[in-house]
């Protein structure tokens, strides 16, 4: 299984990166990819280390992977380069490739079957990311033909980095160490073990900053279709 894992996350990787060379400017592309190999050589090294390098006492490796990846999120969540993604990029694009994360809900279920994730954390238990997946195609579909408006677009994604949110805190909060506060049948030790390190290392913080420029880029449209619509005012003709 790990081996599949590992090539998957190398086939989405390349997947964006296409995306992103498709869509956008010259200049947009080779940033993307420096920052895009930068970012899954981080979590490869640092994963394939393992938790073995730290101090027994010391078991930060989840939230080591998932930082860096949360500062990304947050500068193209609001810099000028994350906003030219945004731009360049059509936002039912982004939306359409959550549908990966289906592949990480059975990933996470097998997981648990063999002893490495609790249950709570998979679709089985509390963790509804399978729904966003599943929906991703339909909603990206419905938006590209116009079935869709932006204000809908935007709560999809919402709620789509809510279930993030959810499935991020439970795996905190279960994972042996400090933050280990809940207690359930076995302890998340999955994001602790290469080469699945990369689910708080890159996968999930992929999922929300699709969500985020998918977000940038509907605003960035609503925005100018509303100036667009504004009435004309006429000008009152010179008085003579």
């Amino acid at each position: 299984m790990s081996e599949m894992f590992i090539a998957f996350v190398l086939l989405l990787a390349v997947l964006v990166a296409a995306v992103v060379m498709h869509f956008s400017p010259v200049g947009v592309r080779t940033s993307t990819a420096t920052v895009l190999a930068a970012w899954v050589g981080y979590a490869t090294v640092l994963g394939s280390l393992g938790p073995q390098f730290l101090p027994a006492a010391f078991s930060p490796m989840p939230m080591l992977l998932a930082l860096p990846a949360i500062g990304l999120v947050m500068f193209c969540a609001r810099s000028r380069f994350g906003g030219q993604l945004a731009d360049a990029i059509p936002a039912y694009i982004f939306m359409g490739l959550e549908s990966y994360r289906i592949v990480v809900e059975v990933a996470l279920h097998e997981l648990s079957v063999i002893g490495l994730v609790p249950k709570m954390l998979t679709y089985e238990g509390s963790n509804f990311d399978v729904l966003i997946g599943m929906s991703a195609p339909v909603v990206a579909w419905l938006l590209a033909t116009k079935r869709l408006v932006a204000r809908g677009a935007i709560a999809w994604n919402l709620i789509g980095i809510g279930m993030v949110a959810n499935v991020a805190v439970r795996s905190i909060l279960t994972t042996p160490g400090p933050t280990h506060l809940i207690d359930t049948e076995i302890a998340n030790r999955a994001v602790s073990l290469f080469p699945y390190t990369f689910i708080p290392g890159f996968l999930a913080p992929l999922a929300v900053l699709l969500h985020v420029l998918a977000i940038r880029g509907l605003r960035s449209t609503k925005s100018q279709s509303v100036v667009n619509r504004q009435p004309s005012i006429p000008l009152a003709p010179l008085e003579e």
